[in-house]
Order: C-alpha cells, then structure tokens, then sequence
C-alpha cells in the first residue's frame, strides 16, 4: 500500500505587515495596498494547498491570518506565530488533519549543534 504524501512549502511573504503599522525605515501599507496584498497572498494559499506551510518576512500575526481568511481556509489549518514587537519574524501552517505539537522560536542559532 502506498504511502500517503506528504505537502510541505515554504512562503516568502515579503514584509506582511497590518496597514498603517512600521516596517522597515518607517515605511507603511496604506489600506489599499494591505488589501491587495492579502488578495495576492490569499490566491497563492490555495493554490499552494500544502499540509505544512513554512513563512518568512511575517510582520504581524494578524495579517496572515487575514490572509488565510480571506482564502477562505482559516478553518483548515492550525497557526503558529508569534508577535515579535516591530520586528520581522516567521510562521507555520499546518493543516488540522496533521498535529501541531508544539512550537517555539530561536532568535539566534545555537553555536553548538542541536
């Protein structure tokens, strides 16, 4: 019997971050441009339709959950993120018929191995 398979996919979000909220050197999203940024990501989303999903340049937790609303599978996957406080950071997805154990972040790498 074969094996199920397994999806994974990784998501450069390219600085997602809630409108009128810093980024780098100050810059902002107006509400347009936050709208039309969580439409695009919300299309590749669901045509990733990976079981875990690995994201990078992630702002603020809020904004990828608009953008997993918005592509309408907020409900088929558990989030993990984390405020980092105007800062950038990162997220995982992972689909609700597969457990999230845990999760926990590294700010700096270990100099010794793991």
């Amino acid at each position: 019997m074969a094996r199920p398979k397994l999806k994974f996919a990784t998501f450069n979000l390219y600085n997602l971050q809630l409108p009128e909220e810093p980024m780098y050197h100050g810059n902002t999203y107006t509400v347009d441009q936050y709208e039309k940024k969580i439409a695009w990501t919300a299309e590749m989303l669901k045509r990733i339709d990976a079981d875990i999903i690995g994201f990078q340049e992630l702002w603020h937790p809020d904004a990828l959950l608009d953008a997993f609303d918005s592509a309408g599978i907020k409900n088929d996957y558990n989030l993990a993120t984390k405020f980092f406080n105007r800062s950038i950071g990162t997220a995982l997805a992972v689909k609700k018929d597969h457990k999230l154990v845990s999760s926990f972040w590294l700010k700096y790498f270990p100099n010794e191995r793991l």
